[in-house]
């Protein structure tokens, strides 16, 4: 289970990601910046720049009737083939928009600019597609920056060919290299070979989902969409601005091209030097906060417009827009899609490169218009537009962010619903009851030891039965642990007594009677009188077939039973059965003073009774029961149980992957401690943070399969505050190292381990090895507990 959560990335397959995702976004963008170089040059050299609002709409409506027909050809293809087959059918309409160019009318013009609008951003959104489907949320963590610095690579290429080849070569022939790109953009993808698809990637047959489904069904996809709208508009507005001022520079063709060839170069330049710091920031502070760096660099450029009315506020506003469009704000975009799982993955993608950002757009043409016939066209109000446009912008993401983590959270428990089973309340154990019942059949003494402990743990009643066959075990250690569990348990201490009761006799021989009709009676008068005086009764009577009566009696006494059950959880002395079941009650009473006895189950107690004080604590929460806690100690607490799964893990790896067969017990004794260690973090989380969410991730994490394994660390990261996530995540992420130290200093380490049952298995394989530093270990005089001296002075015998 630890080394599945552990497990290391293939990495040949994940360089070959990389460069293939990599070079095919250099060529898309190469291709995407040229077309919009002689698409801006060849509109701004024959039409007016007010034209530009009238003709966003038209790029609306094309985008309208572009889009149902990609859904219809994308669906039944795999993201690659898509993609493929999208660009290099544009790349042939490309061909053919070169020689009405050489007509030099302004209507091609025109023409190209909306055909442009219209599949470039989609063309993009099946590239980003293709990149959702070959890596999950840890693998874009790694590669999404890298493959976003090659495209502004690509863009930084673009940029500089095109200033120096416009001299020599037109417009309309730069427009057939375009051509050429895409087409060969195109046969790469083609010629890739794409990972398996997942059950959540393949949609259903015959059930497509439409834009408007998925926006009227997922709240999380009309946030998205609001932003995707809003985003739209402000650049829109901010293109405007842009292509105002360049046009007031110049009209000529040749000199037009040169300047959005150097622009491009500059906005490539600035978007890889922010794609660099991209990671640092996405490890640092999420995507949820990076996705504020766009408009921050908007406002703040318009802001200066305000200020300095003129040419260059509007081109550092463009510059900065282009530059983080291409950088942190892809970065961060791609992951708020992540949410979404398969059909609705590629309508929300098409729908946001489409019509939606076509719709921003509009809005921002509309805006334009009025603004026209108002009179205030000009540069000041045209920078208050875009400070006002910017500001719902922010508050649209801060909203989006919010509903992030719970997004996440839902996206995961439906990749979880189709595999997951439901637990009963009582087990808290690594092992299941049947696999426990396999073990006490095993010929290893060992085994069966480790196997009665562990069922007593989980189901003492059937830990009983099983143990009486077990008297005649041909090992003594086996006999006097079965022993042990056949004799006739002890009540609980002192510190779970009160004055004597006289119906205290009554009680006990209904509840020792057989008759199970008769113990009931009994205990429901208990429950009408809320007699607390009955509860020492019920606690000596949590075994055999009246263990769920006493303990519902216990239930429904409340909260007049919750002093004397907060006692005996206590107590020490208590055997661990009893305080378990103890810890159940109290869980299942879920009153506030029952939840607050909860608390006093200390960290050195056994780690079952702690992970059942922890569930009673999560159940109250999940069913919004107010629980009072100090966040400071739950966090220490947090703290302290990582560390010690930590270092579980780091022992179970000392012994390899396979380890010996005296050693294997050990190996699962520790990978298990590992595991509740785990668990009791993220329940200690989950009376932070949502409860249901925080339990779900560590499902999550528990998971065999990658994709849901970098579902849960994602929800982690978008959810954590930045003191928690600095904690948790470099744990959960971090592999173990594979320097170990050599086993029989592991094992000679473990021998004076704190915990009892860890140390006593490696006693037992120090003495089976025969090895002399057992002597150095054994402590003088022996630790109480009965199976470890056993084991010791069976140990030493051997030396």
């Amino acid at each position: 289970m630890i080394q599945g959560m552990d497990g290391r990335p293939d990495d040949d397959r994940e360089w070959q990601i990389r460069w293939s995702l990599g070079s095919l976004h250099f060529l898309v963008i190469v291709a995407f910046t040229w077309a919009r170089i002689v698409r801006d040059g060849t509109l701004l050299s024959r039409v007016h720049v007010e034209w530009i609002p009238w003709l966003t709409g038209v790029v609306l409506v094309v985008t309208g009737l572009f889009t149902p027909l990609l859904g219809r050809f994308t669906r039944s293809r795999t993201p690659a083939r898509a993609f493929a087959g999208v660009a290099m059918a544009t790349g042939v309409s490309l061909l053919a928009w070169e020689l009405l160019l050489r007509t030099r009318s302004a209507w091609s013009a025109m023409a190209l600019y909306v055909w442009v609008g219209a599949y470039g951003p989609l063309l993009v959104a099946q590239f980003w597609l293709l990149v959702h489907q070959s890596l999950d949320g840890e693998q874009a963590r790694r590669h999404i920056g890298w493959i976003g610095a090659l495209g502004i690579l690509g863009g930084i290429a673009s940029g500089l060919t095109a200033t120096l080849i416009m001299r020599s070569i037109s417009l309309d022939e730069l427009l057939g290299l375009t051509a050429v790109a895409q087409l060969a953009a195109g046969a790469i993808a083609l010629g890739r070979t794409a990972p398996p698809a997942t059950d959540d990637e393949v949609p259903p047959a015959g059930t497509p989902r439409r834009a408007r489904t998925v926006l009227r069904e997922v709240g999380y996809a009309r946030l998205l969409a609001l932003v995707v709208v809003v985003g739209a508009l402000t650049g829109g507005l901010v293109d405007y601005q842009f292509k105002l001022a360049l046009q007031r520079l110049s009209t000529d063709p040749a000199a037009l091209g040169q300047w959005l060839g150097l622009f491009n170069v500059a906005a490539s330049g600035l978007a890889l030097v922010t794609q660099l710091a991209a990671g640092v920031l996405l490890a640092r502070v999420g995507s949820r906060v990076l996705a504020f760096v766009l408009p921050a660099g908007v406002v703040t450029a318009a802001s200066a417009g305000l200020a300095w009315p003129g040419t260059w506020p509007p081109v550092a506003a463009r510059l900065w827009e282009t530059a983080s469009r291409h950088s942190v704000a892809r970065t961060s975009q791609e992951f708020f899609f992540l949410p979404f799982q398969g059909q609705p993955r590629t309508t929300m993608k098409h729908a946001a490169e489409g019509f939606l950002t076509r719709g921003g757009e509009v809005g921002a043409s509309l805006v334009l218009v009025l603004l026209a016939l108002a009179g205030r066209a000009d540069p000041w109000h045209l920078s208050l537009a875009v400070v006002i446009a910017c500001a719902g912008w922010m508050c649209a993401i801060a909203w989006l962010g919010q509903a992030y983590g719970p997004a996440l959270s839902r996206s995961l428990d439906a990749l979880l619903l189709p595999g997951r089973s439901a637990a009963t309340v009582d087990v808290d154990r690594g092992v299941t009851v049947p696999e426990l019942i396999g073990l006490l059949r095993s010929r290893d003494p060992r085994h069966v030891l480790f196997a009665l402990d562990e069922l007593a743990a989980v189901d003492p009643v059937r830990a009983r039965r099983e143990a009486r066959p077990l008297l005649a075990h041909r090992a003594p250690a086996v006999r006097a642990r079965a022993r042990r569990e056949t004799l006739t348990r002890r009540t609980a201490s002192s510190a779970a007594t009160v004055e004597a009761w006289p119906g205290a006799e009554a009680l006990q021989a209904a509840l020792r009677s057989g008759d199970h009709t008769r113990a009931a009676a009994a205990c429901a008068e208990v429950v009408a009188a809320r007699e607390r005086h009955a509860v020492p009764v019920l606690l000596a009577n949590l075994a055999g077939a009246v263990r769920e009566l006493a303990r519902s009696t216990l239930v429904q006494l409340g909260d007049d039973a919750v002093g004397i059950l907060g006692d005996t959880l206590a107590d020490g002395r208590v055997p661990l059965r009893v305080r378990r079941d103890v810890a159940v009650v109290l869980g299942r009473i879920a009153t506030p003073a029952a939840l607050a006895q909860l608390w006093r189950v200390p960290q050195s107690a056994a780690r079952p009774l702690r992970v059942v004080a922890l569930r009673g604590l999560d159940a109250a929460r999940k069913a919004g029961v107010p629980i009072l806690l100090d966040e400071m100690t739950v966090r220490a607490d947090v703290a302290s149980d990582l560390l010690e799964f930590d270092r579980r893990r780091r022992q179970a790896a000392a012994f390899g992957d396979e380890p010996p067969p005296d050693l294997r017990l050990l190996v699962r004794a520790l990978a298990e401690a590992a595991s509740q260690a785990r668990e009791r973090v993220f329940r200690r989380l989950a009376l932070i943070y949502p409860a249901r969410e925080m339990l779900r991730a560590h499902r999550g994490l528990m998971n065999s399969n990658d994709r849901i394994r970098a579902f849960a660390l994602q929800y982690l990261e978008a959810s954590l505050i930045q003191a928690d996530r600095d904690l948790l995540l470099p744990v959960l992420r971090t592999s173990v190292p594979d320097e170990t130290p050599a086993v029989s200093d592991s094992v000679i380490a473990l021998a004076g381990d704190e915990d009892i049952w860890i140390a006593t298995l490696a006693l037992h394989v120090l003495g089976s090895r025969r090895d002399g530093a057992l002597r150095q270990v054994v402590p003088e005089p022996l630790r109480e507990d009965h199976v470890y001296q056993e084991t010791a002075r069976w140990a030493l015998a051997r030396l």
